[in-house]
C-alpha cells in the first residue's frame, strides 16, 4: 500500500517544538494550501485547506532553526490518524502528515530574507534527536555522520540514448 502526501504550503506559525523523555524532538505546525480557480459565473475563488505536520528528529529542529510564520516550505510525509480522550473525557481524532523530505522554498529574489537561525529554543545539553519508530536510530537521510551521496551514474551497458520505451 501506498501512504505518501505532498504538499506546499505556507505556514501558519513558528513551529512548536517538544522533547520527548529520551531527548527525541517533535514539532507541530499547520501549513496553508491555497487553491485558486474561476468559478462558472467567471468570479475568483481561492480555497484554503490547513494541513498539520508533525517532524520529527533533526528535521525539526532544522524547521525551527531556519522557518517562521508565512515561510513557504514543500513536504513529504506519510498521513496518520489518532485519536484521544480530553480533560472532559470526549474522544477527539485527528489526522496529521508526519514529514520525512522538507524544502524550504522562499528565495531571496521573492523579496523575503531567510530568518536568521534559533539556538533560543534548544534544551542546554540535548543529544541529537532520533526518529519516532526506531528509538536510537537516526531518521533516514538527516545522521549527523552519514556522508553525502553522489548521483549515480548509468552503467556503461545501457547507452542513454538507446530505449525501447513504447512512447
Amino acid at each position: 500500500m501506498l501512504n505518501e502526501c505532498q504538499f506546499i504550503g505556507r505556514c501558519g506559525q513558528d513551529i512548536e517544538i517538544r522533547y520527548t523523555t529520551g531527548g527525541n524532538a517533535v514539532g507541530n505546525v499547520n501549513i496553508a494550501c491555497s487553491e485558486k480557480y474561476t468559478d462558472k459565473q467567471g468570479n475568483k475563488q481561492e480555497n484554503t485547506e490547513w494541513i498539520r505536520l508533525v517532524f520529527w528528529g533533526r528535521l525539526a529542529e532544522i524547521m525551527q532553526q531556519y522557518t517562521r510564520k508565512g515561510s513557504l516550505i514543500y513536504v513529504r510525509g506519510r498521513m496518520r490518524s489518532r485519536s484521544w480522550e480530553d480533560r472532559d473525557g470526549q474522544k477527539r481524532y485527528t489526522t496529521e502528515v508526519h514529514v520525512v523530505n522538507m524544502l524550504m522554498l522562499d528565495t531571496k529574489s521573492s523579496g523575503s530574507q531567510p530568518p536568521p537561525p534559533r539556538d533560543d529554543m534548544m534544551p542546554p545539553g540535548s543529544k541529537p534527536a532520533t526518529g519516532p519508530d526506531n528509538v536510537g536510530e537516526p531518521l533516514p537521510g538527516h545522521g549527523e555522520d552519514e556522508p553525502l551521496s553522489e548521483p549515480v551514474p548509468p552503467p556503461a551497458s545501457c547507452p542513454a540514448d538507446d530505449d525501447d520505451l513504447p512512447f
